[in-house]
């Protein structure tokens, strides 16, 4: 019995394969690959997260020729930590990623959707989520140039860690219709500070009168967004930093605010020139 495991060990050590080659990228902090696809021209694409572009962890995307030796990378990300988890490569030669970020949306690990064109530049972003922690891992592109991302959230569902399945369209990224909020939230506008277009969002559980204004720091208004009936869904709205008169307004920080049926919140940006 010995001699015949010893055979049989020895054969399968020897049928173990061999590295052709290893290649590592990364610079003085923790870096890590998290998702890899063989693309069109035979190289790799690779998303994971770096610490050594920044202050923070940052989606990093790695784009290498057949040998592994790197053509391009990219990084994306704010103020706080970001995350990629997983990467497609599109009909149009351009990538698809998804993760999670806590730079944007709400501000508390929200599922990240990312389209870049064939050289990783980014075309656009959306997060997904509520007031509590939502992570996407898997993505993929349909036929008919929509995407579906799959992952957890902690903001919907039956209160604890629920997977989380999401299709959206493109170029717009919204949700589907049928999926609605359940809670009203009123997001950090972004990029803050800016200069001179920030968006804000918000999540409406229900259909509501709803007025979005932005006022100076003595409390004097300065624009109206939104003054009407919306219907319940995700919603984003853009300012430009420019009064009702349509003239620029000066550097410096204001206050937005939104009222919503019973629902009220002001916040505070910055404006930059």
């Amino acid at each position: 019995m010995k001699k015949v495991a010893t055979l049989l060990l020895t054969t399968i050590l020897l049928a173990q394969p061999n590295a052709i080659w290893i290649r590592t990228f990364g610079g003085i902090n923790s870096d890590y690959g998290r998702s890899i696809q063989q693309v069109f021209n035979d190289g790799y694409i690779i998303i994971g997260t770096t610490a050594s572009s920044g202050d923070n962890n940052d989606a990093w995307l790695i784009k290498t020729d057949a040998q592994g030796n790197k053509e391009w990378d990219k990084t994306f990300g704010g103020s706080n930590d970001d995350f990629g988890s997983c990467i497609q490569q599109t009909i149009d030669g351009g990538y698809i990623i998804t993760g999670w970020t806590n730079s944007f949306g709400g501000g508390n690990n929200d599922v990240w959707l990312i389209k870049t064109d064939a050289q990783g530049n980014e075309e656009w972003n959306k997060p997904f989520g509520g007031s509590d922690s939502d992570r996407g891992y898997a993505v993929q592109q349909k036929e008919n140039d929509e995407y579906v991302i799959t992952g957890w959230t902690k903001s919907f569902g039956n209160g604890n860690n629920d997977a989380w399945l999401i299709k959206i369209e493109n170029p717009l990224a919204e949700i589907d219709d049928s999926f609605i909020p359940n809670i009203f939230v009123f997001h950090q506008n972004y990029p803050n500070p800016f200069n001179p277009i920030t968006l804000l969002e918000y999540d409406l559980p229900k259909d509501e009168l709803v007025n979005i204004t932005i006022y100076d720091m003595k409390g004097r208004m300065v624009k109206t967004l939104i003054d009407g009936l919306q219907a319940a869904g995700y919603k984003s709205v853009q300012w430009n930093a420019t009064n009702d008169r349509n003239e620029p307004v000066s550097a410096g920080v204001y206050l937005y605010s939104i009222e919503a049926g019973d629902f009220r919140q002001t916040k505070k940006m910055v404006l930059l020139k």
